[in-house]
Order: C-alpha cells, then structure tokens, then sequence
C-alpha cells in the first residue's frame, strides 16, 4: 500500500506487463530514484495486455514541484528505448517551455547519464529534437499553430500544462497521427 495513494486512480492491474522495471531502470541511469506514486503511473500509464496499451489517452494531475518533468522524461525515454523507431511528441503551454524543458531540464539529465552516448539532440530553432540511435526521435509541438501536428506521425504523444491550452486543436491532430501507428509498439496513446 501507498503512503500518499492518489486520490483518484485506476488501480494497475498485476497481472499486466508494464514498463515498470524499464521506467527505474532509466531513471537508476540518469541519476534519479522514483517516487512511489511516480511508480505507480509508471506502471499504470505502461499496461499492456495483448502486446497493446490498455490505456490510449492518460491523464495525470499533480502539485507543482512533485517530479512531474521527471516522470514525464522517463515515460518519454522509456517508449523511445523499447520500440525503435518511436515517433514521440512533447508539447508544453508554449513552444518556449516545452524547449526550455528539453534543452534546459532534460537534456543535461541525459547528457550527464550512461545513456548519453544513445541520444544526440538537434537544438536549431524550430526543430529542436532528441534522437536516438535506434531511430526513435523527441519532437516539440507548438500550441499556437493551428495546423501544429497536422500530418505528423505519433506513437506518444505527452502534453505538460494542458490547462492552459486555448482549445482542443493539438489533442485533435494527434488522434489522425496516432491513428496509423495502432500496431506499432503497444500502440499510440496520449499522456496529458
């Protein structure tokens, strides 16, 4: 039993595979020790039944400062090392934040880690990216465009802040992009 169980939460099922042992594994590389309730979405968030996702669209709301980013990153890493080729999409309440995120939080993680020698990142302005050596690539979304994600290809696709987003527009390109990724890698599934 949890010492801070959620207070809203589907229970995981244990007799699921999840990417749970994967997820500690990233985070023990870059330095960081989960948190059980950050273990407890892992777990969730990563149920797979049938070599599919069962949950295609998660949401996750916590306090500010309680290891959210972390969990973010290791959710996106985690996807990005387990099906090569993964293409994972990363939006924030601006374009600004979600760069600063990258290049700014999680980068220096990666860049610190054994994993360094895996990934290389692309920081040109407008198409900053984290590639990994077996072809799965972090891309940023902008949430100003109104065709931001439209005929991009998704297998992940994690929104952070998405209270403050004006409209449904990025949730709605990534459906049709997650559409023809259904079998690829346990499937598509948004984070938010």
């Amino acid at each position: 039993m949890m010492n801070c169980p959620p207070r809203y939460s589907t229970t995981p099922n244990p007799m699921r595979k999840n990417q749970l042992a994967l997820g500690r594994k990233i985070g023990k590389l870059l330095g960081l020790r989960t948190m059980e309730w950050q273990d407890h979405v892992l777990a969730l968030f990563s149920e797979q039944e049938n070599g599919k996702y069962c949950y295609t669209d998660s949401t996750l709301i916590v306090s500010r400062q309680s290891g959210k980013s972390t969990l973010m990153l290791l959710l996106i890493l985690t996807q990005a090392l387990r099906y090569p080729g993964s293409h994972i999409w990363f939006s924030a309440q601006d374009l600004k934040s979600a760069r600063a995120m990258l290049l700014e939080t999680w980068w220096p993680l990666i860049a610190a880690s054994p994993l360094s020698g895996m990934f290389t990142l692309r920081k040109s302005s407008g198409s900053e990216q984290l590639q990994c050596n077996n072809g799965s690539t972090v891309h940023l979304l902008t949430a100003t465009s109104k065709l931001a994600g439209h005929g991009a290809v998704c297998d992940l696709y994690v929104g952070d802040e998405y209270f403050a987003m004006q409209d449904t527009r990025l949730e709605t390109a990534m459906l049709p992009a997650q559409a023809t990724r259904s079998s690829f890698g346990g499937g598509a599934r948004s984070i938010f």
